[in-house]
């Protein structure tokens, strides 16, 4: 767990810029009546996460340097600080589309999380079917090595 952290932290920039694609795609679907293109909510997109990352800076990483030494309250302060994304959604959508009205709003970005949560599980069935195939490819030692994890 703590390499995982350490690559995480490590490359955090890098991963938050290759999510931007996929978020803004989330928000995109789950705005799609509202009028703004695909471009647009990848900008709308880079500006939260700009946001985000202002404060994970100002707040997230002191407290993080406290526990620096202890992986387990390492991760769970970062996955506390995931909490602060529909609050920054909210607020940058309220911001954005003046407009509309908050239960609307709050509805769609539900729709985001939603659709975030169902991207990942994707993702992670997509990776454990490649997995099993390289397996299935190598060998039946592979799916030895496997049956004893």
């Amino acid at each position: 767990m703590s390499d995982i952290l350490s690559f995480m932290s490590s490359y955090n920039s890098i991963l938050m810029l290759l999510y931007i694609p996929l978020f803004a795609l989330t928000t995109k679907i789950a705005f799609r009546s509202w009028g703004n293109n695909y471009y647009e909510h990848v900008v709308m997109n880079a500006y939260i996460l700009a946001f985000y990352t202002l404060m994970s800076i100002i707040f997230l990483y002191p407290i993080l340097f406290f526990f620096r030494h202890s992986p387990v309250s390492f991760y769970n302060v970062t996955q506390i600080s995931v909490l602060l994304v529909p609050v920054i959604l909210l607020f940058f959508f309220k911001e954005f589309y003046k407009d509309k009205p908050l239960k609307s709003i709050i509805l769609r970005i539900f729709g985001v999380l939603g659709l975030t949560v169902l991207g990942y599980l994707i993702f992670i069935l997509i990776a454990v079917f490649i997995g099993f195939g390289v397996a299935l490819l190598k060998g039946p030692e592979a799916l030895e090595y496997l049956k004893m994890k």
